[in-house]
């Protein structure tokens, strides 16, 4: 049992460190590294029946994440300080609200490409813009972490079927459309809203060969290239209309597979969280 902690402890801490400076750009497959390592082999299918069992929405359509955080050795003060500086590492330019009397922090980060599916006819990329809330107090935090909808990409001809049959877009068609070797070795990142909340990074033109592809810089790629040719829309899916909170859905793969991503980066933030102020409070008490 010990040894299954520490393994998910360095999970949880190689995950983060991924995606501390971008939250942004953060790995599909790290991700999917966790909820293996912590649902199995079939963590797909096994993941969601357990993570369904306990997850409730609010009256809002929500699904809400709390984790109080006790630290007896922190004043709300130095707790705030603390927090701070981690919602500055991690989210500095998705946050909202900040004030120090009322010791609040609030952050909305958009997370790209959390979770991918291709099935059928169609590949749908999801991503996620969370509201990570801050509460401090004397000797300790009250971490929230709220989410009501999924931004998806749909892409029309990119799924196993198409691609079986020579439809749609592939990712080598895709790269060499938008990598020019004759160009300045320079990228080009911008972001374009599609309506709705719904954010898409374009990626013009690279530096890097073709193979240094992150995954989800490749996913960005096919996913904008696709918007921009048409054989794609970018769509917005609530909640409470998705599987498990809805047992008529008709992308049921696909929302199954965003609510376990989405729970796995909750637990991920939760964790970070937790492991920093237990890191300050331990300095503390040796004072």
């Amino acid at each position: 049992m010990k040894k299954f902690a520490s393994i998910l402890a360095i999970a949880i801490a190689f995950i983060f460190s991924a995606t501390s400076v971008n939250a942004q750009m953060i790995s599909q497959t790290n991700l999917e590294s966790y909820a293996k390592a912590q649902y199995g082999k079939s963590w797909e299918k096994s993941a969601v029946k357990q993570l369904a069992e306990g997850s409730t929405l609010d009256n809002t359509g929500n699904m809400v994440f709390t984790k109080e955080i006790n630290a007896p050795q922190l004043t709300k003060d130095e707790l705030y300080y603390e927090m701070a500086n981690w919602f500055i590492a991690n989210y500095n330019n998705a946050i909202q609200f900040a004030d120090k009397e009322q010791g609040l922090i609030i952050a909305r980060p958009y997370i790209e490409n959390i979770a991918r599916y291709a099935g059928g006819f169609n590949a749908y990329d999801i991503s996620i813009c969370p509201t990570v809330r801050a509460q401090v107090k004397d000797g300790k935090v009250d971490v929230t972490y709220t989410l009501g909808d999924y931004n998806v990409v749909v892409e029309k001809g990119g799924g196993n079927t198409a691609a079986g049959i020579g439809i749609g877009l592939t990712a080598a068609a895709v790269t060499g459309a938008i990598v020019d070797a004759s160009t300045p070795r320079k990228t080009y990142v911008e972001h374009r809203d599609y309506g709705h909340g719904f954010h898409s990074t374009t990626v013009c033109r690279t530096y890097r060969p073709r193979t240094t592809f992150s995954d989800a810089l490749l996913v960005s790629c096919i996913a904008d290239a696709a918007l921009s040719s048409g054989h794609a829309k970018g769509e917005t899916w609530q909640i409470a209309n998705c599987y498990p909170f809805a047992s008529k859905d008709s992308h049921k793969k696909t929302s199954s597979k965003a609510f376990v991503m989405a729970n796995i980066y909750s637990q991920v933030v939760m964790e970070n969280i937790q492991a920093a102020i237990n890191q300050c409070n331990e300095v503390y008490a040796m004072k």
